[in-house]
């Protein structure tokens, strides 16, 4: 099977960086993707695909530093209290 790729680029969509993917814990089932740094005259950050991603899926990769990740505390304390 050929495989098929896809590519999104939201660059002017909007002013909001990355409005178009969710976060996602390294080891969750919904993360789906790696940031990478793309070395170059212009640096970029690009995501790509850590497993096949299926028709209707939400792109999500690891934000990073969950003591810096507000909205991870508050999931969090959801489940603990």
């Amino acid at each position: 099977m050929i495989p098929i790729y896809y590519s999104i680029d939201a660059r002017y969509t909007t002013d909001r960086i990355c409005q178009l993917v969710n976060d996602a814990r390294e080891g969750d089932v919904a993360c789906n993707a790696r940031m990478k740094l793309l070395p170059g005259d212009k640096p970029r950050l690009c995501l790509f695909a850590s497993r096949e991603i299926e028709k209707g899926e939400e792109i999500a990769y690891d934000y990073g530093d969950s003591k810096n990740l507000w909205w991870r505390t508050m999931v969090s304390n959801l489940f603990i209290n």
